[in-house]
C-alpha cells in the first residue's frame, strides 16, 4: 500500500507544480505538521472536513496507515468527492479513509463516534460553526488544526473564529504563520 499511496502523492504534488493548485491543496510543509501531530498524538479516529482531491488526506493515512488510526473526510462538491475517490482507490487506502459526501454543518451529525483531531480546511465562514458542532465530539486532548488563518486573516468572520479560540477556555491554541497560517488548538 504504502508505494501507491506514496506514488499518488508524489503525482498531485507534480500536478500543483505543473498546472497550478486549482484543487487548493495544503502545502507539503503543512501536510508534514499534521503527519507530524499524528505521529505524536496518536489519534485513533481522524476528522477532515474539505477532502478537495485527496491530497492531505492522503499525507495523513501515510501516517495513520502505521499507526493503526481512520480518517474520515467530508466533500460537498460533487467532482472534487469523486476525484478524490479515484485517488483513494488508486492509493490503496480503503478500509483507512473513509468518504462522507455533503455539506458538513447538515452532515456532522451523522457521524457516529468521538474524533481524537481534526482538519478544518473547507468553507472559511463556517470554521466556527464546526467547532461549536464538532466541540461534544472531541475527545479531551483532542487536537483541531485550521488551515488558513492568516491567508483569510482579513475576512470578518476569520477574525471572529480567531478571538474565539484564542479567548476561550475550551481549547488552548496558537497561531502558527507559516504557509497559509494554520491554528492548532488543544481540547482542554
Amino acid at each position: 500500500m504504502q508505494n501507491l499511496l506514496e506514488t499518488v502523492i508524489e503525482e498531485l504534488e507534480a500536478v500543483v507544480k505543473d498546472t497550478g493548485n486549482a484543487f487548493w491543496n495544503i502545502p507539503p510543509a503543512t501536510a508534514a505538521l499534521l503527519q507530524w501531530l499524528i505521529k505524536v498524538h496518536k489519534p485513533s479516529r481522524v476528522l477532515e472536513i474539505g477532502t478537495s482531491n485527496g491530497y492531505s488526506a492522503l499525507r495523513m493515512a501515510q501516517v495513520l496507515s502505521h499507526s493503526g488510526g481512520v480518517l474520515y473526510t467530508v466533500e460537498s462538491h460533487a467532482e472534487r468527492f469523486a476525484t478524490a475517490e479515484k485517488n483513494f482507490a488508486r492509493a490503496g487506502v480503503e478500509g483507512l479513509v473513509h468518504q462522507v459526501k455533503g455539506h458538513a454543518p447538515e452532515i456532522l451529525s451523522s457521524l457516529e463516534g468521538v474524533f481524537d483531531m481534526v482538519f478544518l480546511d473547507a468553507t472559511k465562514m463556517e470554521y466556527q460553526s464546526y467547532v461549536d458542532f464538532l466541540y461534544p465530539k472531541l475527545s479531551i486532548g483532542a487536537i483541531v488544526v485550521a488551515d488558513n488563518c492568516v491567508s483569510h486573516g482579513d475576512d470578518l468572520y476569520m477574525q471572529k473564529f480567531l478571538q474565539f479560540m484564542k479567548e476561550t477556555p475550551l481549547f488552548s491554541s496558537v497561531l502558527l504563520s507559516f504557509d497559509n497560517g494554520v491554528l492548532l488548538a488543544h481540547k482542554s
